[in-house]
């Protein structure tokens, strides 16, 4: 399966920060740069006669946030997209590596990680000063919650520790060794940077994934005390608020997407747990309770009960597939609810990543054969010229994805929904 997956993504790539047409306000393509998905322009006092160009609008009106509504035009900035396409190639292209041996993998899997993160020419600079940008007059620099931009550091961590402990002769030390300089200048940023500083401090999903990306940042270097000490500070702090008496994310609940932001915020609950797990945290993370009472199960079982349509999100009905894996594989399914629930919301879903990474998860019957595959980014735009692409895939046509939904962003960007 994941063979499938790394050659569908490899269509489209390297990726690299530098490919895009807006220069982030430090002057360097290199910085990583987003706009806020949620603020739209209110150019009523402005003072204008005529439309207002693109860079005149954005530094002539006001931008007010209206909470759920993606304004289009954050996709002329497609650094978001080349993250995430980033992150889904080197870990499938990893575990497709692992599981085949074959040398194609490794090598592309090299130049993207390299390209990326290693090249000076094309890699992202180890910060996320310009993410989240709320445009504007006099706008200069990102939010805190354009930390989140980075939730998907912990899956390319792990597909890097694959190559790592496999060491083909296709991967090359220098891209190795770069990217961990890389990490370890990202984790200056984030222990020093007021934007990281407010991100961690947040109630809500946004600290959530923030410290896992911190953990996961640590255990990459080896530093797996401070990985469990970033825990620990989660654990004992913002998280003991977020789960109600009733399973119920009440930080998530509030928001206009109540069923998104619940299955987000325990996916970031979830890695959180699996790294505590790598490093050898204590009670883990999968057992630790919040002042109610109440830990991860129950939140992930309240989500459950939950209907997408009376809160008009019927598109989002298979976010919480891959947490319901990983819970799979840590509790056990002895009634089949599990499962059952995964069906309903998924006819296909042996076809998805999380089955094959999660054991013991029943096949609900569901016949192997030619299955429609919901899973995968949208490629993001070719961003060098590929060195070592081959014939085949060069000529093989290019995958039309289809919209996952009907929502706004049906069809803009796939989540992150690999949990480590």
């Amino acid at each position: 399966m994941c063979e499938n997956w790394s050659k569908e993504l490899w269509a489209s790539a390297p990726w690299s920060v530098i490919n895009k047409t807006v220069t982030p306000p430090s002057g360097d393509l290199r910085d990583y740069m987003s706009f806020a998905v949620y603020y739209w322009p209110d150019c009523s006092e402005a003072g204008n006669t005529t439309e207002l160009a693109d860079e005149e609008m954005w530094n002539t009106c006001k931008y007010v946030r209206r909470d759920g509504i993606f304004n289009p035009d954050i996709y002329l900035i497609q650094n978001p997209q080349a993250l995430i396409n980033v992150s889904n190639y080197v870990f499938l292209t990893a575990l497709a590596y692992a599981s085949t041996g074959n040398p194609e993998y490794s090598a592309n899997l090299d130049h993207a990680l390299h390209t990326f993160f290693v090249n000076e020419k094309t890699k992202m600079n180890p910060n996320l000063n310009y993410a989240q940008i709320v445009r504007g007059p006099g706008y200069s620099e990102g939010k805190h919650t354009g930390v989140l931009d980075m939730t998907v550091i912990a899956k390319i961590i792990s597909g890097v520790n694959v190559m790592k402990a496999l060491k083909p002769a296709e991967w090359r030390q220098e891209t190795e060794d770069g990217f961990l300089t890389w990490v370890t200048q990202q984790i200056t940023w984030m222990e020093t940077s007021e934007l990281a500083l407010q991100e961690l401090a947040s109630p809500n999903n946004h600290a959530t994934f923030a410290y896992n990306q911190l953990s996961a940042l640590y255990a990459f270097v080896g530093n797996n005390d401070m990985a469990k000490q970033a825990l620990e500070k989660f654990y004992n702090g913002v998280y003991l608020d977020q789960i109600w008496p009733n399973g119920d994310q009440y930080y998530e609940s509030m928001r206009t997407r109540p069923y998104h932001y619940r299955a987000y915020n325990l996916l970031a609950l979830i890695t959180n747990a699996e790294i505590g797990d790598f490093v050898g945290l204590e009670p883990s993370g999968w057992e630790r309770k919040t002042n109610s009472g109440t830990g991860l199960r129950e939140a992930l079982e309240f989500a459950m009960q939950q209907d997408p349509e009376a809160t008009k999100e019927d598109n989002q009905r298979k976010q919480l597939a891959p947490s319901i894996a990983a819970a799979i594989r840590k509790f056990g399914d002895p009634d089949g609810k599990y499962a059952d629930f995964l069906y309903t919301i998924d006819p296909y879903y042996i076809n998805q990543p999380w089955y094959a990474l999660n054991a013991g998860i029943s096949d609900s019957g569901i016949k192997w054969g030619i299955l429609e595959t919901t899973y995968g980014p949208i490629p993001a735009q070719p961003t060098l010229p590929v060195l070592s692409k081959t014939a085949s895939h060069a000529a093989g046509a290019k995958r039309t994805w289809a919209p996952r939904g009907s929502g706004p962003m049906a069809g803009k960007v796939a989540p992150t929904d690999l949990p480590l």
